[in-house]
C-alpha cells in the first residue's frame, strides 16, 4: 500500500474527486466477530478506535490495520463516539443510556445514566 501522500477527505476542498475511494483495500476483524457501529480516529491520527455491538473497544493500528488491544468498556453495544475538542478526553455512549467519559489511554473516569433510551450521538 503506497502511501504518502495520504490526506483526509477534508484537505481536498479544492478538488473534491482525488478524496473518492477508489478501490477496496483491507477487512481487518478482531477476535469476536460482532457489528460495529461508531468510530473514532486517536487523536494523533495512529489509531483507530472502533465501538461494537458487544460493549467492547477494539484499538486498531491504522498503518496494518491489525487490532492491538480489545476493552469490554459498556455492558450494552456502543452506539456513539466522540473527543474533546482539546483531544484530552473520549466520550461515548451506548444503548442502555449511558455515558463515559474516558482519558486518551482508556481510563474510565466517570459514568452517568443520561437518558433512558438509546443515545446515538454527541456533540
Amino acid at each position: 500500500m503506497y502511501i504518502p501522500d495520504l490526506q483526509p477527505p477534508p484537505s481536498y476542498e479544492d478538488n473534491a474527486i482525488n478524496a473518492v475511494t477508489t478501490r477496496f483495500v483491507k477487512a481487518a476483524t478482531n477476535k469476536m466477530r460482532c457489528p460495529i457501529f461508531c468510530m473514532a480516529w486517536t487523536p494523533e491520527g495512529r489509531r483507530l478506535v472502533t465501538g461494537a455491538s458487544s460493549g467492547e473497544f477494539t484499538l486498531w493500528n491504522g498503518l496494518t490495520f491489525n487490532f492491538e488491544t480489545i476493552l469490554q468498556a459498556h455492558d450494552s453495544p456502543v452506539r456513539t463516539m466522540v473527543w474533546s475538542h482539546n483531544d484530552v478526553w473520549m466520550v461515548t455512549a451506548d444503548h442502555a443510556g449511558y455515558v463515559k467519559y474516558w482519558q486518551s489511554n482508556m481510563n474510565n473516569v466517570k459514568m452517568f445514566l443520561a437518558h433512558k433510551e438509546a443515545i446515538r450521538g454527541i456533540r
